[in-house]
């Protein structure tokens, strides 16, 4: 469920906390006690964690946790809310999620107390995820984006490939991976997948920090002709955020296996600049219609073949891929 405050109740495995408990022989329902007593599990407790998940896209993929209780030692497992799931898009395939949790003092009679003072390293990290924290609650202000699921940044991209005509690399057809054809299809779109995560999420931070920076492009006859001036947009010429195209193409490629929908919109290793480069000076739906045209995908069909070593002349085998 989500708490008043905006933070999100977990259940983790007891030795996350195995650091800050105390090093003699204890069983698992005194680890418990001990935890709930000190106030750092339980009804009583406050958010004191960050879980984010990888990839990271927008303030969906993260969130102000508490833990409200504990399970006996199950390596790396936290139980979360369902809303968890579906406003951070997670589906169970290459998602991660890590946290990030406040350092807590252990004196030697057993009290135990967040660092708040002093120069160390572990209150300088405190005091940033204490901001962080600040900012995932402040349901005033961040409520809309933090609570919108992932999946919806999916539906205007996905809306322009849903209107590009039919190809073998989607999923309108049934799967016939008897044929080298179809193989050779299915393995473009996994390595498009795989390929295509690493650029946008780039991207995603690298659009914040020309946004904090005002980066603009110097006048050129290049700018004058295209128009791309300004790398500080926040929402394209449609109105539409800018990070939510990034956050879509990001979702595209981690879920091609489930639908290759991003394959039909020419959006590959060849175009992943060109997409970036326009999706950030504000073209949104137009720059993708752009990318979509058959010629753009007839240049990166080519660049792919002149780069491959197994380039052949596909006139010469023309019958053969046509059986």
């Amino acid at each position: 469920m989500i708490n008043k405050d905006g933070s999100m109740d977990a259940v983790i495995s007891i030795d996350y906390f195995d650091y800050i408990l105390p090093k003699r022989k204890m069983s698992f329902e005194e680890k418990r006690q001990w935890l709930i007593d000190h106030k750092i599990i339980g009804e009583d407790a406050e958010a004191n964690t960050i879980g984010y998940r990888i990839p990271t896209q927008a303030q969906s993929s993260i969130h102000a946790l508490r833990f409200v209780d504990v399970i006996p030692a199950v390596k790396s497992t936290i139980i979360l809310p369902e809303e968890f799931t579906k406003i951070t898009g997670s589906d169970f395939d290459i998602d991660h999620l890590y946290l990030a949790s406040l350092n807590y003092k252990v004196e030697d009679n057993g009290n135990v107390s967040i660092i708040k003072d002093g120069e160390s390293k572990e209150r300088y990290q405190n005091d940033l995820l204490y901001c962080m924290l600040t900012l995932l609650k402040d349901t005033d202000n961040s409520i809309n984006s933090l609570y919108k699921s992932i999946d919806n940044d999916t539906e205007l991209p996905k809306s322009i490939a849903d209107q590009i005509p039919e190809t073998s690399s989607n999923k309108a057809k049934a799967y016939n991976f008897g044929t080298l054809h179809e193989q050779a299809e299915r393995r473009l779109d996994y390595v498009t997948g795989k390929n295509g995560i690493g650029p946008f999420a780039l991207n995603v931070t690298n659009h914040v920090l020309t946004c904090l920076f005002g980066v603009k492009f110097r006048e050129t006859k290049f700018t004058e002709q295209t128009g791309i001036f300004n790398f500080d947009k926040l929402v394209d010429d449609d109105g539409n955020m800018i990070s939510s195209w990034l956050s879509a193409f990001i979702n595209a490629h981690v879920d091609i296996v489930k639908d290759p929908w991003i394959s039909k919109m020419g959006v590959d290793p060849f175009t992943y600049n060109m997409v970036n480069l326009l999706i950030r000076s504000g073209f949104g739906e137009a720059g993708m219609w752009f990318i979509a045209q058959p010629i753009i995908k007839d240049m990166a069909n080519a660049s792919s073949t002149a780069s491959s070593q197994f380039t052949r002349d596909t006139f010469k085998y023309k019958s053969v891929y046509a059986a």
